[in-house]
């Protein structure tokens, strides 16, 4: 929660850079980088929900199954529930990325020829910046998950694969 409010104040902050020292800036400069931020959330859709559809099943079945109730053994249940939470944090905030996208395009769309917007454009353009660098920091975080969530996966390939060979040596 701290972290996107300090994304959001930095934000704040380069609105007022943008608006002092951005004044060339253009839409068609950042379309291509709209396009890019639009694929990078479709790509944490795509590798997180094959996450949730193999994490979920497993979470669910360890919980509600009855002999695992009586053995009382959560340990490996709590970690996946952890990873199904990091993941499904990563798919929500790249579907608000996806929303911030979506409503940059509308509002430049709808406002361009209204006399607001021709009267403040400096101001609109300040706006749209500042938006797209806290989406992209929302973006970043969520790649960061899509890292992290893949390293423990393989760490714990390593260390279950350790773990059996040890059981094997005995």
């Amino acid at each position: 929660m701290w972290r996107k409010f300090i994304y959001l104040l930095a934000s704040g902050i380069l609105y007022f850079i943008f608006e002092k020292w951005l004044t060339s800036f253009r839409y068609e400069d950042y379309k291509d980088y709209l396009n890019l931020i639009s694929t990078i959330s479709g790509m944490v859709f795509t590798i997180m929900g094959i996450w949730i559809a193999f994490l979920y099943p497993n979470a669910m079945n360890r919980i509600i199954s009855s002999q695992k109730l009586v053995a009382a053994d959560f340990s490996e249940s709590r970690s996946d529930t952890k990873r199904l939470e990091s993941i499904v944090g990563a798919v929500m905030t790249s579907a608000l990325v996806m929303l911030g996208v979506l409503f940059i395009t509308l509002a430049k769309l709808l406002l361009q020829i209204t006399p607001i917007y021709i009267a403040y454009r400096l101001q609109f353009k300040s706006v749209a910046l500042s938006a797209l660098v806290f989406i992209t920091l929302l973006q970043l975080e969520a790649v960061v998950h899509v890292v992290l969530s893949n390293v423990m996966f393989i760490n714990d390939l390593h260390y279950k694969r350790e773990g059996r060979q040890a059981d094997d040596e005995m």
